[in-house]
């Protein structure tokens, strides 16, 4: 039996694995019977359809999100930062659950908002950033299995998966701008100032960008990378500002700030939240 195993890889996927089944269950209804069409006129009665993290759930789930990756790239474990990863079998593993499992449930996502393009956008934006963290949670642990860590031969090459995340940040921020559009003549306050924040901060990274890449020679590549790196910076910054614009959307429609998900789409919200973390435990 799995439960006797002592493999804790396999104690651990068996334990996931049912986990999964038993909240995807109710969720694959929504695959056989979608919502029916939304009036997508309206920003309030769309974000219905939406069923991934947002507000502050959502938000903490970007800021772990965005920590496992900055761990991957260095090697380090995410939720030990002062470990090295050595356990790769189990590492790829956790990336591997999390492709399949998070890839599913974004899925099921986008046909629920198949009558609202912008939503859709969004969530092809969170289906290629779990796409990224897992690709680079195994791709690490094929190096780590190849002996280059022992070596003292950290290559950044796993970071080159955060492409992908790129196309996926064009295609969302596209979304979010139409949502913006359509929300922002009844706006309320706070979003407002929520968007004044984030404009704020986004326009600083991309002033700080642009002037990096002025007085940077084109041989120089620690100051291309500084550049690139800015432009990843305001993509953080895009999608944190996602977050909390979808919770004042929300509020203003008489939801809360948290993001807590209807009983309909909870069984689909927590196992996302759940299979995206999976590699923030590689060790």
């Amino acid at each position: 039996m799995i439960l006797r195993s002592k493999s804790p890889i396999l104690t651990l996927c068996g334990a996931i694995l049912v986990f999964g089944m038993s909240l995807f269950g109710s969720a694959a209804a929504d695959i056989v019977t979608p919502p029916s069409p939304l009036d997508t006129s309206s920003i309030q009665t769309s974000i219905q359809c939406y069923s991934l993290p947002y507000g502050a759930i959502g938000f903490l789930s970007h800021i772990l999100t965005y920590k496992t990756i900055l761990c991957l790239t260095f090697s380090h474990s995410p939720w030990i930062p002062c470990m090295t990863l050595t356990h790769y079998k189990l590492d790829a593993t956790l990336g591997f659950l999390s492709l399949i499992s998070a890839g599913i449930l974004s899925l099921v996502a986008i046909v629920r908002c198949r009558f609202s393009w912008p939503f859709m956008l969004l969530i092809a934006w969170k289906l290629l950033l779990s796409v990224t963290l897992a690709c680079m949670t195994m791709h690490r642990a094929y190096e780590v299995s190849q002996g280059n860590i022992h070596r003292g031969q950290i290559t950044k090459k796993p970071g080159f998966w955060l492409i992908a995340y790129g196309f996926g940040m064009l295609l969302g921020v596209v979304g979010l701008f139409d949502i913006l559009i359509k929300v922002w003549p009844t706006r309320s306050k706070k979003m407002e100032i929520i968007t004044g924040a984030f404009a704020a901060a986004i326009g600083i990274v991309a002033l700080l960008g642009a002037l990096r890449a002025c007085c940077t020679h084109a041989k120089d590549v620690a100051g291309w990378y500084a550049f690139l790196g800015s432009i990843g910076a305001g993509g953080v910054l895009a999608a944190l500002y996602c977050d909390w614009i979808l919770a004042a959307i929300e509020v203003q429609g008489g939801g809360n700030w948290w993001g807590f998900p209807s009983g309909d789409i909870a069984a689909i919200y927590w196992s996302y939240f759940v299979a995206k973390r999976l590699p923030f435990f590689a060790i």
